[in-house]
This record gives structure tokens, C-alpha cells and sequence, in this order.
């Protein structure tokens, strides 16, 4: 049963995408895959991220949703947050997105974004102590400091992002292995791309991403 509700709300997810959601305003709805495959009821994003465990997959709707406190994962393993035209939007100067002790996660189809004005101290997303990083078809708009930092983390694909708005789009530090392809920075007031060492990286990112 819950199955067939699951995939009615997805149909219904997907019609949302639909909508222009700079004329409507759309609450972001919540499933989570557990482990033994079942889904979860509907619920807020900020209660998907508190109940989400090691081996789910968090579905986020297509809307908006406002938060004043930030989003933080510790100590999971085999996580997925999946978006769908999804915006995150920070009011207040804070992280938005803090990944703490993490393993083999996938971030995908969401938006992460500071509206607080021109400037702010936070960043959007932040990974600390991690290893086996996915990210993919994410809009970093800071509006701030930086999009998205690595810090310490092993192995990582950055890759089909756009980054703007901020005042270093991507930054990392003590991280090796990560691959940074095919992603789009514009409008980032310092850097585009921050390194402690260049070594960090497989890839020359410098001619495998769009720098406008």
C-alpha cells in the first residue's frame, strides 16, 4: 500500500517541477527509503533530515522551503538526498547543509541558497571528515562565502553544478582525490575555485569546467 501512495506522490512531485516556482510558493514534502526498501509517510524536510539513518534515501519535493536552523548529518554511511527542483533556502546567516563523519553519500536536484542580502558569513553546503562524495546537478547561490567546502574528505565527484553568487564557489582543504568536471561558475566575487593544494584533484579543473 504505502508503494502504490509513494508512487502517486512522486506523479505528483514531478507535476510540481512543472510549476514556475518564482510566481508560487510550494512546500517541500519528504519520503524516506529505508533499508528494507518500504517508504516512510510524508513529512517536513527538516524531519526527513533528523530521522534519516545510514542506507536510506531522502526524496525531497519540488518547492521551497525557508529554514532558520541549519540541516546537519553526523555519522551516516550510505545516505542519497534526492531533490526535484528543490529549493533550500537559508534566512538567516548560517550554514545550510553540514555533513559531519559521513560515508558514500549522493547529493542530487537541489537548490541551496543564502537570502539574507548581498552578504554573509555561512556557507551553503559543508562536508567535514568525509569519504566517497557524490554530488550532481546542484545550484550552489551563495550569496555569501562559499559554496560548497571539503574539508578532509577522500574521494569526491563534483560534477553538473552551477556555482554563483558567492564569494568562493567551491573551496576545499586536506582532501585528495576529488574530480570537479563539468560544472558552471559565474558572478563569484573571489575565487571560483579555493584549494590548499592543487594536488587535491584528479582532474585539470581548470579546462573541465565552465568559467564565465
Amino acid at each position: 500500500m504505502k508503494n502504490s501512495i509513494f508512487l502517486i506522490l512522486l506523479i505528483s512531485f514531478n507535476c510540481l517541477s512543472q510549476i514556475q516556482m518564482d510566481s508560487i510558493k510550494v512546500s517541500v514534502k519528504a519520503i524516506i527509503q529505508y533499508e528494507n526498501g518500504k517508504y516512510s509517510d510524508s513529512m517536513t524536510t527538516k524531519e526527513g533530515f533528523g530521522k534519516l539513518k545510514s542506507n536510506e534515501t531522502l526524496y525531497l519535493s519540488s518547492g521551497r522551503v525557508e529554514l532558520i536552523e541549519p540541516l546537519n548529518l553526523k555519522g551516516l554511511q550510505n545516505i542519497q538526498i534526492i531533490g526535484n527542483n528543490t529549493s533550500l533556502v537559508a534566512k538567516i546567516d548560517m550554514p545550510v547543509i553540514t555533513f559531519l563523519y559521513t560515508q558514500n553519500v549522493v547529493l542530487k536536484d537541489v537548490l541551496i541558497v543564502h537570502e539574507i542580502g548581498s552578504w554573509c558569513a555561512q556557507n551553503c553546503v559543508e562536508f567535514y571528515d568525509a569519504s566517497n562524495i557524490q554530488i550532481e546537478n546542484c545550484t550552489f547561490d551563495g550569496s555569501g562565502y562559499f559554496g560548497l567546502t571539503l574539508t578532509k574528505v577522500q574521494h569526491a565527484i563534483i560534477e553538473n553544478n552551477k556555482f554563483y553568487n558567492c564569494h568562493y564557489g567551491l573551496a576545499a582543504w586536506d582532501s585528495n582525490n576529488l574530480i570537479v568536471k563539468n560544472n558552471s561558475f559565474s558572478n563569484n566575487r573571489g575565487q571560483d575555485i579555493m584549494a590548499s593544494d592543487s594536488y587535491q584533484f584528479t582532474n585539470d579543473v581548470k579546462s573541465e569546467n565552465i568559467f564565465e
